[in-house]
């Protein structure tokens, strides 16, 4: 493709570009996060015209458009170079979907192909101004998606677009939507002023950020360090029963409970699965947080003269992992570094002492898939070293007579299972839907592999039934 000159910060009815360091994305829905969902056309005062790639004029609605600018305008300080992430598509009329529709049906010769790469005429996000097709270095076209997945610009995006409130579409990887997290102001109303107010601070550190469009925000993040390391995996924990004394003892559920304790502790993960599967987010994932370090034990020296229990060499023998040390990507100096935890609230009501309920599986599942797709992690199978457990990298202090009890997979009498996860992270990739935090991941609702399988909601149902992805 060749390119013109670009002034990519706008064009003539464009505003002056955010500083990308200030920047804070206005919501446009509620609760927000992740892929459009009101697929509403703007009015026409709300579109302006910004300067895409080649020079053409392209149309967004006004809260994307700056949004974008103060994308690009942090993209080219980390050296993302013009004309990279200029848009080649913006805003698009019904009529103009129904020529790319027509034009689909003629190129992939059946609606049912054709759906998987263009929308039907008032199915597609691009009605809204809000959905962006950004120039990645090559071609926008269904039979270069594995290339450009490997280029510069879309990795990072892959890190640094959602702190500007756009998500991206699996299939596509230049088509991204702007959707932050509910704020301090809601695009089509119907939010309560003072609630507003009240929740502006808690957001604006979470609209900033890298976390989970599965994950609630909404009550703040503890700060940390920043990451110098790339994401390599996810570490599973169990809070263990102390969080459930505490709830039990204080009357209030343990969720809450377990959020506050990590809020206002010195060690803490970046997502909590409660027990009817909500996420609650609790450090950005461009934070380090301090989930499974070795400080405690006295860093890596003794791993030097540690001899491995059978229950541990039985697992990573096969990875060719004489110690926790050689699980980690080379230059990692302690788990932390690299590891995305997540704990599992321990000891649902009504279950055995240390298990977790389906809907826990489901939401992890779902939460693991979503953190290796945005990182680009490949895990092919679990425990490994992409997904394992606190006690994997730290069997010295998570481990007791009956093996290792965070999480408790690798005991004569397992808490965690393994392969229930692997079940269900296989078929969270096949229903691959990333619903926003509100709507928690039912139960068990049948017997066999139902328990496993995240349950759509009503619209997700209707949209799979159509083949419309909004793109």
């Amino acid at each position: 493709m060749k390119m013109a000159p670009s002034t990519y910060l706008g064009g003539a009815s464009a505003e002056a570009p955010p500083l990308a360091g200030s920047f804070r994305p206005v919501a446009v829905e509620r609760p927000g996060g992740g892929r459009i969902r009101v697929r509403r056309a703007p009015a026409p005062s709300d579109l302006v015209t910004v300067t895409g790639a080649g020079g053409r004029p392209i149309e967004l609605h006004r809260l994307a458009a700056t949004a974008w600018r103060a994308l690009v305008q942090a993209a080219r300080a980390d050296g993302i170079r013009d004309p990279l992430l200029l848009p080649t598509s913006g805003y698009r009329s019904v009529a103009r979907q129904e020529r790319r529709w027509e034009w689909a049906l003629c190129k992939y010769g059946s609606a049912r192909e054709a759906r998987r790469w263009v929308a039907p005429p008032g199915r597609s996000a691009h009605m809204t101004g809000r959905a962006i097709d950004l120039y990645l270095g090559d071609r926008n076209a269904s039979e270069r998606v594995a290339h450009l997945r490997t280029l510069p610009a879309y990795r990072w995006l892959v890190r640094n677009a959602g702190r500007f409130g756009f998500y991206p579409y699996s299939r596509e990887p230049w088509h991204w939507e702007y959707n932050p997290p509910q704020a301090a102001a809601f695009e089509f109303g119907g939010a309560d002023p003072a609630s507003l107010e009240s929740a502006t601070a808690a957001h604006a550190l979470a609209a900033a950020s890298t976390i989970s469009p599965l994950a609630d925000a909404s009550h703040g993040l503890h700060s940390a360090r920043r990451r110098t390391q790339p994401v390599a995996g996810v570490c599973v924990h169990t809070t263990g029963g102390g969080i459930a004394t505490l709830a039990t003892r204080s009357g209030r559920p343990a969720a809450p409970v377990a959020v506050d304790f990590y809020l206002h502790g010195t060690e803490f993960p970046h997502y909590l699965v409660g027990y009817d599967g909500r996420i609650f987010a609790i450090c950005d994932e461009q934070s380090v947080a301090p989930h499974a370090g070795w400080a405690a034990i006295g860093g890596r020296r003794p791993w030097a003269t540690w001899t491995a229990p059978t229950w541990w060499s039985s697992v990573w023998r096969g990875h060719r992992a004489r110690t926790p040390v050689d699980l980690l990507p080379r230059g990692a100096r302690s788990p932390n570094d690299v590891y995305i935890g997540v704990e599992l609230l321990a000891n649902p009501p009504g279950l055995t002492r240390g298990r977790f309920t389906d809907a826990q599986y489901v939401a992890l599942a779902r939460l693991i898939r979503d953190i290796t797709d945005r990182w680009h992690v490949v895990v092919s199978r679990v425990p490994s070293r992409q997904v394992l457990g606190h006690e994997d990298v730290n069997p010295i202090s998570r481990q007791d007579r009956a093996g290792g009890w965070d999480p408790g997979a690798h005991r004569a009498r397992p808490r965690f299972s393994w392969p229930k996860l692997w079940m269900a992270m296989t078929a969270a990739s096949v229903i691959a839907t990333a619903r926003p935090f509100v709507q928690p991941v039912a139960s068990a609702v049948a017997s066999g592999l139902a328990p496993f399988f995240p349950q759509p909601a009503s619209h997700e149902l209707e949209e799979s039934r159509r083949g419309s992805g909004g793109w």
